[in-house]
């Protein structure tokens, strides 16, 4: 069964999906309130501010979700496609952090010291 946390986060992302932002936002506060160590929450808070044109905003969102779980792909992509010079990925659509993607084994996951994993992009 569905707890509260993830009916919030899901009712945000079918707003998002029907434009309708304004009830995005409001399932959103109510979902950080139920979690504020999720980074689902941040990540769909950078969504919405792209939608507003504020990509910079955005893009605190993104690092946010990324902090709270290094290894949290959804934000990741769509970090690095606001941050990435090449229009393909300007192009591409938002993670959401609904579906599932095809392993593209661009990341590996990095252990440090404190055994905290990180995902890491891998260099050709």
């Amino acid at each position: 069964m569905m707890d509260e946390y993830e009916a919030l986060i899901q009712k945000a992302i079918n707003c998002i999906n029907e434009n309708k932002f304004i009830a995005a936002e409001d399932y959103l506060k109510a979902a950080i309130i139920q979690n504020v160590s999720a980074p689902q929450t941040h990540n769909l808070f950078g969504i919405l501010a792209e939608y507003k044109g504020d990509k910079l905003l955005a893009g605190k969102h993104y690092r946010a979700a990324y902090a709270l779980d290094p290894t949290f792909k959804s934000a990741i992509r769509n970090l690095e496609r606001i941050t990435h010079f090449s229009s393909s990925l300007w192009d591409s659509k938002f993670d959401l952090g609904n579906e599932k993607f095809e392993e593209d084994n661009k990341y590996f996951i990095e252990y440090d010291e404190h055994k905290i994993g990180h995902l890491k992009r891998k260099t050709y």
